[in-house]
């Protein structure tokens, strides 16, 4: 596997060109433009299906007034302060009493009353208003409880860390023994989930790169560009500034649209309510927590892609040079995936077995790997050894191809005749003439 050092001539230069054209592709403006609007409209089309409300019909008070006849300093204004679910509303001492409050309110005003009962000496609170629906105001109440409970222990002498630690909320749960000694972190649905989604950016990022480079390659065979471009270029800089350019912009691609999803999700949170989509989620078992989403999280993910894409492009590379005609582009790019959904498929169906053993061979099988070794990893169905070994195992493939590639690919590319089967290629490789199968 003898490199030459000057077999990769040009790769800066065809990488600048192919990804120029890209970015000026008319279609290709039009779809991401599309796409990203469809994004960025995902999150309240899906809060409102699912049932998510308006969030300023639901908590739109405008005025509060508050009667404190207790002995404690409650602090009031914290109910509107930036951040708060009345955030906004003008929040005041009311002039009058609980008796014509009907007269000095109106629709989305609220009077709140704390005073201490005379019947059982307890703190009783009171909200009144107009409406008919009394979510916000239940909600209300629930807010000036808070602040009520902390002007007590504030009375008490409690410092504000104290009472961070005081007015902190638990959750209470309760399992069987069964389930517990089980230590089973993630069902079927969840990993399936993890599994499918995952699957999906990689299906995503590989067909829209194989199907560029195969059409690409073709065209310039087609054309005889490519024979003028290797001249000053030579082949594995070709195609290796192809890789590379359409690599750069379909993860450009892949990045839009998870900064459109997030944005949208974050964006809805201000006037929707987005607890559907999370429960949804959750019912999934989907959360931050048991995908451990952080730096390693995404850095395992973007190694992987990387891993993956080289794979199957130069897979898609190998196969557009063994074509010499446009007609030949389906039948070669059919091939390409075909072995990607073999990868895909095989890693899917083994997320039904929950088995070490099976997680362990499915991240290390080549093809199988680039899908199934990032997702056990995230799960916790294999170690970090396990993954770096797949990782090894996916380099050395991607060696392997490029040295056939080199082997073969400046014959390719001027070769024309009927589309070349791989025994031919592999002959081919062996002795550097083409010998047709």
């Amino acid at each position: 596997m003898k490199a030459n050092k000057n077999a990769f001539t040009g790769t800066g230069k065809v990488f600048s060109f192919t990804l120029t054209q890209l970015l000026k592709s008319k279609g290709n403006i039009i779809s991401l433009v599309v796409t990203i609007i469809l994004c960025l409209l995902s999150a309240p089309i899906a809060s409102l299906i699912m049932g998510g409300e308006v969030k300023e019909e639901q908590l739109g008070i405008n005025n509060i007034y508050y009667l404190n006849e207790t002995e404690y300093d409650i602090e009031f204004q914290a109910l509107s302060e930036p951040g708060s679910l009345f955030e906004g509303a003008k929040v005041q001492e009311a002039d009058f009493n609980v008796d014509n409050y009907t007269d000095n309110i109106n629709g989305n005003d609220a009077l709140v009353h704390v005073a201490l009962s005379s019947e059982d000496n307890s703190y009783h609170i009171g909200v009144y208003h107009l409406m008919e629906d009394a979510y916000s105001f239940d909600i209300l109440a629930s807010e000036v409880s808070r602040l009520c409970e902390e002007a007590r222990f504030r009375a008490l002498g409690a410092t504000e860390e104290q009472l961070k630690i005081l007015m902190t909320a638990f959750e209470i749960n309760t399992e069987e023994v069964a389930e517990y000694m089980e230590e089973e972190s993630v069902g079927f649905d969840g990993a399936f989930a993890v599994q499918y989604g995952y699957s999906i950016i990689v299906l995503i990022l590989t067909m829209f790169s194989i199907t560029y480079i195969i059409r690409s390659i073709i065209e310039e065979k087609a054309s005889k560009l490519v024979e003028t471009l290797m001249v000053s270029i030579k082949p594995l800089g070709m195609i290796v500034g192809k890789i590379l350019a359409v690599m750069a912009y379909v993860f450009g691609l892949i990045v839009s649209i998870a900064l459109s999803l997030l944005i949208s999700y974050k964006v809805t949170g201000v006037f929707l309510d987005t607890s559907p989509i999370s429960n949804a989620l959750a019912d999934f078992g989907l959360n931050s927590e048991l995908l451990n989403i952080g730096p390693i999280t995404i850095i395992v993910a973007m190694i992987s892609l990387v891993l993956g894409y080289l794979t199957f492009s130069i897979l898609g590379g190998l196969a557009g040079t063994s074509c010499s005609s446009m007609e030949e582009v389906e039948s070669a790019n059919m091939n390409v995936v075909l072995v990607v959904m073999l990868g895909y498929m095989a890693s899917t169906f083994m997320v039904g077995f929950n088995n070490e053993v099976v997680s362990i061979i499915g991240s290390l099988l080549p093809i199988i790997s680039i899908f199934a070794a990032p997702v056990h990893y995230v799960l916790g169905n294999i170690s970090f050894g396990i993954l770096a070994l797949s990782w090894l195992l996916q380099a050395g493939v991607i060696i392997l191809l490029a040295w056939f590639c080199g082997r073969v690919y400046h014959h390719l590319l001027m070769y024309r005749g009927n589309k070349l089967k791989l025994k031919a290629m592999v002959s081919l490789a062996r002795t550097k003439q083409v010998k047709e199968v």
